[in-house]
Order: structure tokens, then C-alpha cells, then sequence
């Protein structure tokens, strides 16, 4: 196997990036549930919360932040991250109010 190969492998099987990815889904799951969106949120909730998460656990192994860890997963500070997108995703990506199809200046028979 190509050295490169053996890394890719490495990654894709690691326990860290798939609790990462679980935790993630978790939050973004119960943020569209809490914020009663419905199935069209779902998706980029789901998204927002994996990148989230992600991003929380990146800055937290970079910059050598204490915290509480499961494994090597940085759970305070991927959680926090986590739901500050979320948080932030909703006022960036608000669910479109249905137009009305009357005009205002229109009258009632």
C-alpha cells in the first residue's frame, strides 16, 4: 500500500472523526427539533453542527485548551462551538416567511 494511502485509511477509520461527526449530527438534530423547523432544516442543521463541532475541536487541539475529553474528542469546547453555529446559521440562513399572494392595496368581495 502507497504511504498516502495508509494515512487516508488512518483518518477515515479514526474513532475521534467519527465521534466528531456523531456529536455533531446530535446537536444539529435536537437544534432543529428545539427550534421546531420541520424536515427542511434538518439537513443544513445536521451540516452546520458538524462543522461546528468540527471547528471547536480544531481550535481546541491547536491552541491546547483544557477541557473535558472523551478519547481525544474535545466534547466542552466542540459542544460550544457547535451550537454558536448553529445559533449563528439560523440568523445567516432564516426559513423564508410564505408571501402573500393579495396585494395590500387590494380590496375584499
Amino acid at each position: 500500500m502507497h504511504p498516502l494511502e495508509d494515512v487516508i485509511l488512518d483518518i477515515a477509520l479514526s474513532p475521534t472523526l467519527w465521534l466528531c461527526v456523531l456529536f455533531g449530527l446530535v446537536y444539529g438534530v435536537l437544534f432543529t427539533l428545539w427550534r421546531g423547523s420541520g424536515w427542511g432544516q434538518l439537513a443544513r442543521d445536521a451540516a452546520v453542527g458538524v462543522l461546528g463541532f468540527a471547528a471547536g475541536q480544531l481550535l481546541a487541539s491547536v491552541l491546547r485548551l483544557p477541557a473535558v475529553k472523551v478519547g481525544e474528542v474535545h466534547l466542552l469546547w466542540g459542544s460550544l462551538a457547535s451550537v454558536f453555529f448553529l445559533l449563528v446559521g439560523r440568523r445567516l440562513f432564516r426559513p423564508r416567511a410564505a408571501t402573500s399572494k393579495t396585494k395590500s392595496g387590494s380590496t375584499r368581495r
